[in-house]
């Protein structure tokens, strides 16, 4: 699955992948988020972003 892009531009989507070598990544999958905003040249800026730990049960 590649990354999904909103239709505005301002989130982001990355399916989950192997995060092993991550201190932050618990379950060694993470999915990740982010969301953006534009300034007035309509350059983007990331202003936020979160990390999915992906378990397999």
């Amino acid at each position: 699955m590649e990354k999904r892009v909103s239709t505005y531009g301002k989130r982001l989507y990355s399916p989950p992948a192997n995060k092993s070598k991550s201190k932050f990544a618990l379950a060694g999958i993470q999915a990740n988020f982010k969301t953006f905003m534009f300034d007035s040249q309509g350059e983007r800026i990331k202003v936020g972003k979160v990390h999915l730990d992906i378990i397999n049960d």
